[in-house]
């Protein structure tokens, strides 16, 4: 996969999600290319349980600036 170049996107990438999500017994995994991202992702998926905008999302004192950033 390192020749490819294809470390974030393609078809070894969807390979691998699909491989992942059978792994664990799930229906669909995700792969992301930063932390960053990853906080985003969770975002998106609270706000399509309910999640709005304005509520309280506590985030741990002692990390990354992206942490909270990822919030606002």
């Amino acid at each position: 996969m390192l020749e490819s170049n294809r470390l974030s996107s393609g078809k070894y990438v969807r390979e691998f999600e699909k491989g992942f999500a059978e792994l664990v017994g799930t229906k669909e995994a995700a792969t992301v290319n930063t932390g960053t991202d990853v906080y985003a992702l969770a975002l998106a998926v609270l706000y399509d349980f309910g999640a709005k905008r304005g509520d309280e999302i506590i985030v741990p004192a002692l990390s990354f600036v992206a942490t909270g950033s990822a919030v606002l």
